[in-house]
């Protein structure tokens, strides 16, 4: 799950990003690769 928890200004915000133990590791690391990429 995610959402946004603060707006820092027009260009950023702090996110929460919220996860189970049930995660699929293989998931995580796609997330993460993503965020990398950006």
């Amino acid at each position: 799950q995610l959402y946004i928890w603060k707006e820092i200004d027009n260009d950023y915000a702090a996110i929460r990003l919220i996860t189970s133990e049930a995660t699929d590791e293989e998931q995580v690391a796609s997330f993460m690769e993503a965020i990398l990429k950006s």
